[in-house]
């Protein structure tokens, strides 16, 4: 689990993010879009670039991936 936590991360003010990692079969678990996340679906973590997510959140991910 990583929490990250700072002024500057996300411009509408001081967030507290907590990240938790899992393994699941996209055959059982479909993602549920609502509201701000209309177009949620699976993602090859290999296939995503910096730009293509918020804020630090790409940071996020790239040290759930190396632990």
């Amino acid at each position: 689990m990583k929490i990250t936590s700072g002024k500057g991360r996300d411009p509408r003010g001081w967030i507290i993010s907590v990240a938790y990692m899992v393994i699941v079969d996209e055959k059982y678990i479909k993602p549920r879009a609502n509201g701000d996340a209309l177009y949620a679906n699976w993602a090859n973590v290999d296939s995503i670039e910096k730009d293509d997510m918020a804020f630090d959140y790409f940071e996020i991910l790239q040290y759930a991936l190396n632990l």
